[in-house]
């Protein structure tokens, strides 16, 4: 089993700690485990203790394991486990065919990636997982999935949430989502689409800034990671 997140560079989501619990089950049970990281991420310090259990991002152990897995047990869709872009590519189209069960990275529910992640989609997933029964509905109507491949389990993420809040650290946090069509465009193109004017805006806005003044509250505003280029664009004044 082949665990990752967004292009081998996290290891924060529902992957890390479903690959987290697997290492906490006997040997014979996680022995065949494995998770793919960059060893020069910042999160590759949360997986490292687990030896030979971590696959190192574009070593020659990734390109095979990548090959001859039983199925990938991911965040995110199978193009970010590899970083070759050169079509056609014998190593994309094996990638391409293998199993894959989808943890999700966030709650689908009423969001429009049917043409994404549905089975007729561009990343069509094996299984995919549901966070209630609402949401299986959702999949099953929307998306193409039978039940038995739309199993509502949850978030593993979630398994591990605890309220570590304060009342004297009270906090906002704006995380966005990202936009396809933003990708790979230059700081220059980013600057003038309406996500980042719209952003801007709200973050520079003077009756939040007050509210939060008075309120003795932060927010913090994080970035997609796809759009981690562009977040230095971002120029909020006091």
């Amino acid at each position: 089993w082949l665990v990752f997140e967004k292009f081998c560079s996290l290891a924060q989501d529902n992957a890390y700690y479903f690959f987290d619990y697997c290492m906490s089950l006997p040997e014979e049970q996680r022995k065949h485990v494995y998770y793919v990281i960059d060893k020069h991420a910042p999160d590759y310090k949360n997986v490292k203790r687990h030896g030979k259990h971590v696959v190192k991002f574009m070593s020659m152990r990734h390109m095979l394991y990548s090959m001859v897995a039983d199925i990938y047990i991911a965040s995110d869709s199978r193009s970010h486990l590899y970083a070759w872009r050169p079509k056609p590519s014998l190593v994309r189209a094996r990638i391409g065919s293998k199993k894959i069960f989808f943890l999700q990275h966030g709650v689908t529910a009423l969001k429009r990636v049917d043409s994404i992640f549905g089975t007729n989609g561009s990343s069509p997933m094996t299984y995919f997982t549901t966070t209630s029964e609402y949401e299986q509905k959702i999949v099953t109507e929307n998306f193409g999935y039978p039940a038995e491949r739309a199993p509502i389990t949850g978030f593993t993420r979630w398994d591990v949430l605890e309220d570590k809040s304060t009342p004297d650290d009270k906090m906002i946090l704006v995380m966005p989502t990202w936009r396809a069509w933003l990708e790979e465009k230059t700081k220059e193109e980013f600057r003038e689409s309406d996500y980042f004017r719209q952003y801007s805006e709200f973050l520079s806005n003077k009756e939040l800034a007050d509210f939060l003044k008075e309120n003795h509250i932060r927010l913090v505003f994080y970035i997609h990671p796809k759009f981690r280029d562009y977040l230095g664009e971002f120029s909020i004044s006091d």
